[in-house]
């Protein structure tokens, strides 16, 4: 076991720090991660269970349209999530999304 994984196993068996200063300084130097995550683009899955958890939708006439561009560009989970939380209506949400993404995908063919 690193010492890593043995300082954050003592701080956190510890009554919960209230501020950075009582943490113990292993735990706030760099370098100290232990697994790195690859945080993937949206594709058509993750932006439909988006789409269900903020509009409760699972269709929409515009799902054909956005699957082509998140197909054809590099966006976040993030930058879709920002997108549709600009509207509480699904309509302009999605509209706000295609509009999103026709950007970034126009950006991308001139080369940003």
């Amino acid at each position: 076991m690193g010492c890593g994984r043995r300082a954050a196993r003592s701080a956190s068996s510890s009554s919960p720090p209230t501020t950075k200063d009582r943490l113990d300084p292993a735990l706030l130097r760099p370098g100290r991660m232990d697994m790195h995550i690859y945080m993937g683009y949206c594709g058509w899955e993750a932006f439909k269970t988006l789409a269900h958890n903020y509009f409760l939708v699972d269709g929409h006439q515009v799902f054909p349209e956005i699957q082509g561009l998140l197909d054809a560009v590099e966006v976040t989970p993030a930058e879709v999530s920002e997108m549709l939380l600009r509207s509480e209506d699904v309509d302009p949400a999605l509209g706000g999304l295609v509009e999103f993404l026709e950007k970034k995908k126009q950006a991308m063919c001139e080369g940003k």
